[in-house]
């Protein structure tokens, strides 16, 4: 156990300290009541006699030339402290043929390695990148150098470290070569301590360095970047795993769409032959008499916000360009496309797909994914209301894009008002071969490839 190591260490040394002839080291071991990392070592900071100390944990090793590398580099760089990076050991490996293997090239791969950045306070707000409490410092320029004494308080190293930096960059270096094995194992702090319930708050703690420590009055934001900081990976896990559930689904679905589509064709060569919306593929345009009494250029469609325009230059079927609706703004403030209403009464929940193409044409402009897509406001049969589900296109994709997606809601439908939606971008974008169908019949038609 520790205490056993301790107590020979005590025995092994303690007949050397005091002598004149300086022979052999000097190890004092210093008996204190368990007051965690920060408080043990505070006591031996303060015992300290020598011109620099050095910080190592029970979970280190050194190498052979840590302490003479540590001593070079602060003095060519004239710092108070300096940490360094370190390599993992396995718990079952003897450092001292780890470091042999080293020499001689012997290890059958790479060593693990971590090398932190060093000091930077933008990116100490969020990760620890000054580096390990195996550091060393100059005793006499760090006379208010202390180690926090918070309980259960597992990174310490980076408060210190963040404060030392915030005071004076220049106080602090990192030598990017590793000086020590960094033993690990599956109950060792470093795997253990963030899953403790007290340590995932005490590690919070780190703050207090900049809250203290940055100019300007600074300090009162930290918390606040720090905890957009942790949205933002709450984030991106839940999109991985949405994700993750995607591609899941779309293998499952996949083949079930194959063989239900051939079903399908049997009967029915065109899934878009019971589309819902009128004048789907823009083939009807009104005369002026008829525009001017319906508000509609082309047959079924109403102009949304500031509208829409004719377009020969529409999907190409059988070497014949057909036309297609053009909207078009030249400020990106304003919105425009085309709108139909569809109604349905229905008397029980069916999904419905929403399905078509689009073009963009010298688009610019950085609005959301929905304003510029296929996008449909649902009105159920007990009159409350669904808003904003869409199948958005991509404005940096050449050439026709398809885009689809399911309307599925446990309640019946009344109507649903589908959008060809363009708004916050500058530019045109071409709608062609929109539809909006039951599930079971427009999704034969739909392009699975992309979403593999």
């Amino acid at each position: 156990s520790s205490i056993d190591v301790l107590d020979s260490l005590d025995r092994k040394y303690s007949e050397s300290c005091g002598n004149d002839d300086g022979e052999g080291p000097c190890v004092k071991v210093v008996r204190i009541e368990n007051s965690y990392l920060g408080g043990a070592r505070n006591v031996g900071l303060r015992m300290a006699q020598g011109d620099f100390v050095l910080f190592m944990d029970d979970d280190n090793y050194a190498k052979p030339y840590e302490v003479s590398t540590f001593l070079q580099a602060m003095q060519d760089t004239k710092s108070d402290i300096a940490a360094c990076a370190s390599e993992y050991l396995a718990s079952s490996l003897d450092p001292q043929v780890a470091f042999n293997r080293s020499l001689h090239r012997q290890e059958r791969s790479g060593p693990k390695i971590h090398i932190p950045l060093g000091p930077s306070v933008a990116s100490g707000l969020f990760s620890n990148v000054y580096g390990d409490a195996n550091l060393m410092l100059r005793k006499a320029t760090c006379a208010t150098f202390s180690w926090p004494e918070d309980d259960s308080y597992a990174v310490q190293d980076w408060e210190v470290l963040a404060r030392e930096s915030a005071r004076n960059l220049r106080k602090v270096t990192l030598i990017p070569e590793p000086l020590f094995y960094y033993r690990t194992t599956s109950t060792s702090m470093a795997q253990t301590a963030s899953l403790s319930r007290i340590s995932k708050h005490s590690d919070q703690l780190y703050m207090r360095a900049f809250m203290e420590e940055l100019p300007l009055n600074l300090g009162p934001l930290v918390p606040y970047a720090v905890d957009l900081k942790l949205q933002l990976e709450e984030v991106r896990k839940e999109r991985k795993e949405l994700e993750r559930k995607r591609k899941m689904l779309t293998a499952v679905l996949k083949p079930l769409v194959v063989e239900h589509c051939k079903y399908q064709k049997r009967f029915n060569a065109d899934p878009f032959s019971k589309n819902l919306l009128m004048n789907s593929n823009f083939m009807e345009w009104n005369q002026l008499e008829a525009y001017q009494r319906t508000g509609q250029l082309a047959r079924r469609w109403n102009r949304y916000e500031t509208g829409y325009a004719f377009t020969p230059e529409g999907i190409v079927e059988s070497n014949i360009s057909s036309p297609a609706c053009l909207v078009k703004l030249d400020n990106i403030g304003k919105v425009a496309g085309a709108m139909q209403e569809v109604v349905l009464m229905q008397k029980e929940p069916k999904p419905l797909l929403l399905h078509g193409w689009s073009k963009a044409l010298n688009v610019s402009g950085a609005g959301q994914p929905a304003d510029y897509s296929l996008y449909a406001d649902i009105t159920f049969r007990d009159w409350t209301h669904a808003w904003g589900e869409y199948c958005p296109f991509d404005q940096d994709k050449e050439g026709w894009q398809e885009s689809f997606g399911v309307i599925d809601f446990d309640k019946p439908i009344h109507s649903v008002v589908v959008v060809l939606m363009f708004r916050w971008r500058t530019g045109a974008a071409a709608f062609d071969n929109v539809s909006l169908t039951n599930l079971g019949d427009g999704i034969c038609g739909c392009n699975f490839d992309d979403l593999a």
